[in-house]
């Protein structure tokens, strides 16, 4: 059997709101006084996961046909939330204007697995905080109304076998 890879689709956001985006994880480790130098985070909007067996091109040819003619998405920060799981929560900005990367991670969906699905959009902040962390979403900087311009789509692929967990850059596609 072929391994598995993982394809993660990221929307790229605008420089003023990376450099926002990093004041908030800032602000956000002198809160819970830890460190999250030694975690690799780029800010980004995740957009689709696709675990399948290693297929560069295949994954592109899909991908530029959703995208052929996608033009620069602009949305608008609604504020942050706690998306919740079993063990852990995750520190999201969302959005008011969701709609049209709920239509391309639909599309997406359809492109790949034949169904559509649609996820919330969001920009996480942090994630594995733990259920004991204070209620920390209302002491960050507020980035509500800000205006957050995203002007490409990278594909990124890793493992899925465990032994290796940095991503590689597989293509970049420019929105008009």
């Amino acid at each position: 059997m072929s391994p598995i890879f993982r394809y993660s689709f990221f929307l790229s956001l605008d420089e003023k709101t990376k450099g926002k985006i990093l004041a908030s994880r800032n602000k956000l480790a002198d809160i819970l006084s830890t460190s999250f130098a030694n975690k690799r985070y780029m800010p980004h909007l995740t957009l689709f996961y696709l675990d399948r067996e290693e297929n560069d091109e295949a994954v592109i040819k899909q991908a530029s046909r959703v995208f052929e003619e996608v033009e620069a998405i602009k949305l608008v920060i609604k504020g942050t939330t706690l998306f919740t799981t079993k063990n852990a929560d995750a520190l999201v900005y969302t959005f008011k204007n969701p709609e049209r990367v709920s239509q391309l991670n639909t599309q997406l969906h359809i492109a790949y697995f034949k169904r559509p699905k649609s996820d919330t959009p969001h920009i996480t902040i942090a994630k594995d905080l733990s259920k004991e962390d204070p209620d920390i979403y209302n002491q960050l900087p507020s980035l509500t109304d800000h205006l957050v311009v995203c002007t490409s789509l990278t594909i990124l692929k890793m493992p899925l076998d465990g032994l290796d967990n940095r991503y590689t850059k597989v293509h970049e596609i420019t929105l008009r």
